[in-house]
């Protein structure tokens, strides 16, 4: 799907990543965990391994421009 289609399933609810980044790598609208109030789009790892931290989302030109978004299923 295309960027606006993601931010839609984002604002629906879903996680979102992009085919070409690391699988463990998505995107979702959340309270961010830094000061539990904000709500942001924040990248989290799939796997909850603990060894990478939520942090801001940030998209790039090429995410902008990508048409290889996916909706994924994260277990909580």
């Amino acid at each position: 799907m295309t960027f606006p289609e993601a931010m839609q399933a984002v604002l629906d609810g879903h996680t979102v990543q992009r085919a070409a980044w690391n699988p463990r790598r998505t995107v979702r609208l959340s309270v961010v965990p830094w000061n539990g109030v904000d709500e942001a789009l924040v990248v989290f790892d799939k796997n909850k391994l603990g060894d990478v931290p939520p942090f801001p989302f940030t998209a790039k030109g090429a995410d902008v421009r990508g048409d290889d978004w996916l909706i994924v299923e994260v277990s909580e």
